[in-house]
């Protein structure tokens, strides 16, 4: 009898843009299906790996010969698995517009080893599938390089805006925000929020910046002087240093922005 070793079948490997190490959190695969039933009866196994997860079979066949003699004899001819997210995974990803309906990666559908999105039309119980089918794993096998791949997802960008509320009465007239960013805010306007206070508001405008894990940014909040015909030129004045930066918990809806775009309202008192 030949003694049976688990050999590499795929592995895959998730990234997100809005992670400062560009790992993705938030994410978590588990075969289903038939894939499951398979886990026992062919001896697979999962691996968890930082950044994904591999996928091993137990047997002394090659894995070209294991595959087939898998679907010639039940018929299986790729595995599945079960994508499931944290609630907050939606705040900060970029995702189709009708976020509802669940998203199947397929490697029928990969670009190089990159597996697109394909939404099913339907809502489901779960954020989305992942299909890998035989043929596609042995297309690319071998043995130093086993098939691998990979899913990129991008951090939802938003329009910042700051509604500045001076309860302390200071003078702080001729506002703006500025920093070594190279971001140009629109405003400031005059504005009465949802709570009856006056705001001055500021917002990014039409440019829509990436959420990010941890802040980037260092903006401040500036009291410019007043143009005069003195020689003697005044400083700015900081009113705020380092404004806040957006979390994905707080969203709200786009203000004079010509693209349907969601914003991240920052509310700063002074």
């Amino acid at each position: 009898m030949r003694k049976s070793n688990y050999i590499p079948v795929f592995s895959l490997s998730v990234s997100h843009s809005y992670f400062a190490d560009g790992i993705c959190r938030g994410i978590n695969f588990q075969p289903c299906g038939t894939t499951l039933l398979l886990t026992d009866r062919y001896n697979f196994k999962y691996r968890s790996l930082p950044d994904g997860f591999a996928w091993y079979a137990g047997t002394a066949d090659t894995l070209e010969q294991f595959l087939n003699s898998i679907a010639k004899t039940i018929g299986q001819t790729y595995f599945e698995f079960e994508i499931t997210v944290t609630p907050n995974f939606y705040n900060y990803t970029t995702l189709p517009e009708n976020t509802i309906n669940e998203q199947v990666y397929n490697s029928n559908n990969a670009t190089d080893n990159i597996l697109n999105s394909v939404s099913t039309g339907e809502s489901g119980n779960c954020f989305g599938k992942l299909i890998i089918n035989f043929d596609d794993i042995l297309k690319v096998n071998t043995t130093e390089n086993p098939a691998s791949y990979i899913i990129q997802f991008e951090a939802k960008k938003t329009q910042w805006q700051y509604y500045i509320i001076n309860r302390s009465k200071v003078e702080c007239n001729n506002l703006a925000i500025t920093g070594k960013e190279n971001i140009t805010f629109q405003g400031p306007d005059t504005i009465t929020t949802a709570g009856g206070e006056q705001a001055i508001l500021f917002t990014s405008g039409d440019v829509l910046i990436p959420l990010k894990e941890k802040p980037e940014y260092s903006l401040s909040l500036i009291s410019q002087p007043e143009q005069t015909n003195s020689k003697i030129k005044s400083s700015n004045k900081i009113i705020y240093k380092g404004l806040p930066t957006p979390t994905p918990d707080n969203i709200g809806f786009a203000k004079g922005n010509k693209l349907d775009s969601i914003a991240s309202p920052m509310y700063v008192y002074i």
